[in-house]
C-alpha cells in the first residue's frame, strides 16, 4: 500500500472518481430515444431533472482521475442525479468500496478469484 497517502484520502479519490465515471456512464443511456433505443441525457436535461445547476453537473463529467480541482458532491447531491438517471446512489460508489478494501485489506484480495 502506497505510505505516502493515508487510506482516508485514496477512499476519497477513488469514490469521487468513480462517481464522475458512473454519473458519465449512466448519461449516456439516460433516455430512450424516439425508436425506444437507449439515449444520452443532455446536461441541461440533467439539470432540469435534478435540480443540480448544469454548470455543477459539467465539473463532474469533466473529472478525470488527473484532475486536481476540489469537487466534493453531497449525498443529497448524488441522490437527486441518481434519481433523475433512474439509477441506485450506491451504484455510484460501488467500485470505490471494492478499490478501498483491496487497498486496507490486500491479503483477502486473492480470496474474491
Amino acid at each position: 500500500m502506497d505510505t505516502s497517502t493515508l487510506p482516508e484520502e485514496n477512499c476519497f479519490r477513488s469514490t469521487l472518481d468513480s462517481f464522475c465515471q458512473s454519473l458519465v456512464n449512466a448519461v449516456r443511456v439516460a433516455r430512450m430515444d424516439e425508436h425506444g433505443e437507449p439515449a444520452k441525457m443532455t446536461q441541461h436535461e440533467l439539470a432540469n431533472r435534478s435540480g443540480v445547476a448544469r454548470s455543477t453537473i459539467a465539473k463532474y463529467v469533466a473529472h478525470n482521475a488527473r484532475s486536481t480541482g476540489e469537487i466534493n458532491p453531497d449525498l443529497e447531491t448524488i441522490c437527486r442525479l441518481a434519481k433523475a438517471l433512474n439509477v441506485p446512489p450506491a451504484a455510484c460508489h460501488a467500485a470505490a468500496a471494492a478499490e478501498f478494501a483491496r487497498q486496507v485489506f490486500p491479503r483477502y484480495s486473492s480470496l474474491e478469484n
